[in-house]
């Protein structure tokens, strides 16, 4: 039977998810639903190394995130994170920020980000 004038409707449900790593179940990967979550803290950035770009006289620092602690239950990452500024005008933003850690940030869609530091992967600490 050909499709004609067929509507098919998918519903992706919503619900704060943590995904454990599969070689180290203590880090994890923070959605909303489908969408991955982003930590923004530029504190965290720290020195790994140096490189030298070709043809550069000097060396340069080479920077990567030092991954972000969070201490909470991780199969329960809404008892951690609230939603932060979630309405903006006429639509849901999915923004987040976390709550009762020593340093609270905010973790927005992955697809947001744009000139941020940020990190998708959270150590997760009863």
């Amino acid at each position: 039977m050909p499709w004609k004038k067929n509507t098919v409707h998918v519903e992706l449900p919503r619900a704060l998810v943590s995904v454990p790593l599969p070689d180290d179940p203590k880090i994890v990967g923070l959605m909303d639903g489908p969408v991955v979550l982003a930590g923004l803290n530029p504190a965290q950035w720290k020195t790994v190394g140096h490189e030298k770009p070709a043809g550069a006289k000097e060396f340069r620092p080479n920077y990567a995130i030092d991954g972000l602690t969070l201490f909470g239950d991780a199969a329960h990452p809404e008892k951690f994170l609230t939603p932060d500024n979630e309405r903006e005008w006429f639509y849901w933003r999915g923004d987040y920020r976390t709550m009762g850690q020593p340093a609270d940030f905010r973790l927005i869609p992955l697809y947001e980000v744009r000139d941020e530091e940020y990190t998708v992967y959270f150590e997760i600490k009863e």
